[in-house]
Formats: C-alpha cells, sequence, structure tokens
C-alpha cells in the first residue's frame, strides 16, 4: 500500500481515548489503595509550603483579591467543611513528646480530689510521689510509650497508665520484697475500675534491681497489648482491652516511698507525627481542628 493511502487511512480513524482514560483509572486506583499516612503527606506538604511562604512576608507571597474572595465562599460552603475536616485529621496524627524532669514544678500532675497524701521534693531536686497524680497532657491519649528513671525509697515504685481519672487506670507495682542477701523485687499489676480493685497478678522481676540506684521502666501501649521493659530487657507482656484510652501516673501507697528523675511520654513522634504536630501548631487545635 501507498504511504500517502495509509497516511489518509489513519488519519479517518478517531482518536484513541483508551490510554488517557486507563491512565486516570489507574491513578484513582492507586490513591485508594495508599496508605493513611502517604495521604496524609500529599495534604500536609502543600500546607507546608503556603506556611512557608506566608512566613516569608507580603514579598514572596501576597494573596490577591479574587483569592480572598474565593475563601470568603469556600466558608460559606461545603468546602469550609472539607478544608476543617482535613484540619482535625492532620492534628489527630500528629504527634506528641512530653518530658518532665519536675524542676518546673508539679502543675502538669492533677492529683486525686481529697487527697492529703501530697507530692514533695528530696535535697536532690528528685520528686518523692505521694497520692496518685495524673499527668494531664496525657490524659486523651491512645497508644504511647512512656518512659521514666526511678529508684526504691521504701519498698515500692508504683505508676498507673491507660487511666481515664482517679477512679479507671490499669497499675503496676515493683515491690521489694527482700533486701539481703540479694534484693528481691516482685512485678504487680491490676486495673482499677469505678475505684474497685481487680485482680493482682504478681509475678518474680527477672533481673536485679539495686536498692539504692536508679533504675530505668519503660512500657508500650499498643492497643490492648502492653509490653514492659526494666533496664532494657522485658520483664512483662500482657493484654487488657478494658480501658481503650487514658494517660500516665505515679503513686505510692501508705508505707511506700519512691523517687522519681525524669518522665517521658511520646505518641504518634514519628517523622510525619512531627510534621503534623507543625501544622497544629500553627492554629489547628486537636480536639476541634480550629
Amino acid at each position: 500500500m501507498d504511504l500517502p493511502l495509509l497516511t489518509l487511512m489513519e488519519a479517518g480513524r478517531p482518536a484513541a481515548r483508551y490510554p488517557i482514560d486507563l491512565a486516570g483509572q489507574k491513578l484513582r486506583e492507586i490513591w485508594r489503595k495508599a496508605p493513611g499516612d502517604l495521604k496524609l503527606i500529599a495534604m500536609v506538604v502543600p500546607m507546608m509550603l503556603l506556611l512557608t511562604l506566608n512566613a516569608a512576608g507580603p514579598r514572596l507571597y501576597t494573596k490577591p483579591v479574587a483569592i480572598k474572595a474565593a475563601s470568603q465562599a469556600m466558608r460559606d460552603g461545603i468546602l469550609t467543611r472539607q478544608w476543617h475536616a482535613i484540619r482535625k485529621t492532620i492534628a489527630r496524627r500528629a504527634g506528641f513528646d512530653y518530658t518532665d524532669d519536675f524542676r518546673a514544678g508539679l502543675d502538669a500532675w492533677t492529683p486525686a480530689s481529697g487527697s492529703e497524701r501530697k507530692w514533695s521534693y528530696d535535697n536532690m531536686g528528685f520528686v518523692r510521689p505521694g497520692a496518685l497524680a495524673l499527668l494531664r497532657p496525657t490524659l486523651r491519649l491512645t497508644d504511647y510509650r512512656v518512659e521514666f528513671i526511678g529508684r526504691f525509697e521504701q519498698k515500692a515504685v508504683a505508676f498507673v497508665f491507660r487511666a481515664v481519672d482517679a477512679a479507671n487506670y490499669q497499675a503496676v507495682k515493683l515491690v521489694m520484697t527482700k533486701l539481703r542477701p540479694l534484693p528481691e523485687v516482685h512485678l504487680v499489676r491490676y486495673t482499677v475500675l469505678e475505684g474497685r480493685e481487680g485482680p493482682r497478678s504478681d509475678k518474680l522481676l527477672p533481673m536485679n534491681l539495686a536498692s539504692d540506684a536508679f533504675f530505668t521502666v519503660h512500657l508500650d501501649v499498643r492497643g490492648s497489648d502492653f509490653t514492659l521493659m526494666v533496664q532494657e530487657k522485658m520483664a512483662d507482656f500482657w493484654s487488657d482491652d478494658r480501658l481503650k484510652t487514658g494517660g500516665i501516673g505515679f503513686f505510692c501507697a501508705k508505707g511506700e516511698s519512691s523517687c522519681l528523675r525524669r518522665v517521658e511520654v511520646s505518641y504518634q513522634n514519628d517523622t510525619l507525627g512531627r510534621l503534623c504536630a507543625f501544622i497544629a501548631s500553627e492554629g489547628v487545635d486537636s480536639n476541634d481542628g480550629s
């Protein structure tokens, strides 16, 4: 067939639309199957650019009148609701990293109502817990990691987690039952619901702790699973789904005394969490997204 005739035949064919449609379908499918964190990044990055341009001043970025008018229209319509939903999503994914060495006082700790046993400081500036007090910034968290440095003074070191309030929490106590010839420490844990203490689990701690030295404890709270490490060694693992949210706290019962040097709580503190926390700090409230 002659080349001109072939060219004329091809020119008469309708344009192929399938590659464009297939590409669009593929993009939609990729977006649908993408992990939630990846979708959030796709929303966060443009917002970071906008914040950066706004911080640079009017020389780099100035809102045109038309955009201001469009923004006003968005606030009156469905786009405004979608925008607030995005802001809430970002706030929920924001990371949280709180460290307290007690040098600034105890304002962040909420004591149980009606308690007479107050917290105090020793002559080195370390804290001696008294009656149960909860760390206020953690009370609405779900999954997190808590780490603290503590020391025995008399008999036990005790802390709580998934604490909704002073009557609903899970408790862990490291109880020193024998000092000589080698210290013997038992791990005791139980749940308190509506002020009533449930059955106790009591097991020998599978490592030695000195009676007069600081040691490190950290607990990973993930859904209904809990992993307790003492001095970077596995101490216990268990599951309990009765309390879904709640923060941390410390206490000492009558006849017990302990000392705390530092407490740290981290929540979603990965790269994306820190990025979302930065955006949330630019005016997004973690509760209502406003």
